[in-house]
């Protein structure tokens, strides 16, 4: 009793903190009047045939508190010959804001106004179980499931849902997260009737699991092979709505669950800021785990995630070529800001290590004669060659190569993959390590707190 007691008290602190006032509300409710009617006018002018519709959490009333994105879909029918690109392009010239052209999957427009981001899309009418003509054609049908199913009085338990997952870190569908939607938290509410304590006490149960919301409806869950878990899109029986979610979103979902229900807390909807101050900065220096960083210049006009899915290639074949390497590779993200890219590296070691084992074939294969005759009386090798779990094997003298010199070398030699988007050669690249790295960003409060984190280790909701 007493747990619930005060699980029922942090969710009401939280709500008093996330859930919308009418003034916001309004505020939010007459720049998108404003929009609608420019939109409507351009529309005219231009003799095109299309329908306005506001969809979003906003308009699911599923929103928090000083999120203020404005998502205005513009609806061309399903036969129209009219193209998205053009619809953006009359749209963009015939409203004075400056707007971004971004293309995804799909154009649409994105401007920031005021303290407003606003979102133009332009998509095709469709109804359940027509061929989809652009990548966001069924955003619309979204929002009408969502109104139609939603328990009542159950808008506030989403607000909650995505709140908890923004704090621990696991919001977003994007590539940098990869994690839960807002649409798969309101489907996860309406699955688990309505509630988000049951949410959190089912979590468990994801894994595996496949979810659906159209009676007796048969799935062939091999077509989602290696997505964590299945959500059917019940606008689209071919679709996974949580294909985005990936093992360690889940599994850092479930953790959290189980802690809150254990020990409810405010900090998993709003974790404690960290601020690297002193006590923090020697903590860092003091730490054994080494820390490198990767700067490289971000290029301009290419889609956030885009330019986040290359990013974790990079991630990605780096861990690859240290591991192969012996560094030890521990953890790899990186952060953005409008100039760079900073792709921070924790491993075991700083430098390779002397030695160097080289695993050769099998030893029944024809192959094993190169490799004797490679190795047999080599200077380099300083044990072997000898047989281990039926392969050859040698241990092999390197030189002993710094993190600068081994991510140079691996970006030469073409050992570390680099995606065309990415602005990473070995002169361009600065690479630094732990101690400058904490004197030259001192003052970058974000970026000092994003390095803590990831040197640390600690998910948010187990620090102290």
């Amino acid at each position: 009793m007493m747990i619930e007691k005060k699980m029922t008290e942090v969710q009401l602190q939280v709500l008093e903190r996330i859930r919308p006032k009418a003034p916001e509300k309004n505020r939010l409710e007459s720049e998108f009047r404003k929009i609608e009617q420019q939109i409507k006018t351009i529309l005219k002018q231009n003799k095109i045939e299309a329908e306005i519709e506001l969809s979003g959490s906003f308009s699911r009333e599923t929103w928090l508190s000083g999120t203020r994105d404005l998502d205005i879909f513009v609806k061309l029918p399903y036969t129209s010959k009219v193209t998205p690109d053009k619809l953006v392009k009359v749209i963009k010239n015939g409203i004075d804001l400056p707007w971004q052209r971004k293309h995804a999957h799909h154009p649409y427009l994105y401007t920031e106004k005021d303290d407003f981001q606003i979102e133009i899309i332009p998509c095709y009418q469709i109804e359940k179980g027509m061929k989809l003509r652009s990548a966001v054609d069924r955003s619309p049908l979204h929002r009408a499931f969502i109104i139609q199913n939603m328990p009542i009085g159950s808008n506030d338990e989403v607000r909650l849902l995505k709140k908890f997952m923004r704090g621990i870190g696991i919001y977003g569908a994007e590539v940098k997260v990869h994690g839960f939607s807002g649409y798969l938290a309101e489907l996860l509410i309406i699955h688990f009737g309505g509630k988000f304590s049951d949410v959190l006490k089912n979590a468990k149960t994801l894994p595996g699991k496949t979810i659906t919301f159209v009676p007796d409806l048969v799935i062939d869950s091999s077509r989602y092979s290696g997505e964590p878990i299945i959500v059917i899109d019940p606008t689209d029986d071919t679709r996974n709505v949580a294909s985005s979610v990936k093992i360690d979103s889940l599994n850092e979902f479930i953790v959290a669950s189980e802690n809150f229900l254990r020990e409810p807390k405010i900090d998993y909807f709003f974790p404690k800021k960290i601020v690297v101050k002193e006590l923090e900065l020697k903590e860092m220096m003091e730490n054994p785990i080494k820390l490198s960083v990767v700067i490289h210049k971000r290029k301009e006009k290419i889609v956030d995630d885009v330019l986040w899915g290359q990013i974790r290639r990079f991630e990605r074949s780096m861990k690859t070529f240290l591991d192969h390497c012996e560094f030890g590779p521990i953890k790899i993200d990186s952060y953005m800001d409008r100039t760079d890219i900073i792709t921070a590296i924790v491993t075991k070691e700083s430098i390779a290590p002397e030695f160097h084992w080289r695993i050769g074939p099998p030893i029944n294969l024809v192959a094993q004669v190169k490799f004797l005759e490679k190795y047999n009386n080599n200077s380099l090798v300083v044990f072997g060659p000898d047989v281990a779990n039926g392969r050859w094997r040698v241990l092999l003298k390197q030189k002993q190569y710094t993190m600068e010199e081994i991510i140079k070398k691996g970006i030469q030699e073409n050992s570390i993959a680099i995606p065309s988007h990415l602005q990473v050669n070995e002169k361009d690249i600065e690479i630094i390590t732990k101690e400058e790295i904490l004197l030259r960003f001192a003052k970058n409060e974000i970026l000092m707190a994003c390095l803590y984190q990831l040197l640390i280790g600690k998910p948010s909701f187990v620090r102290s």
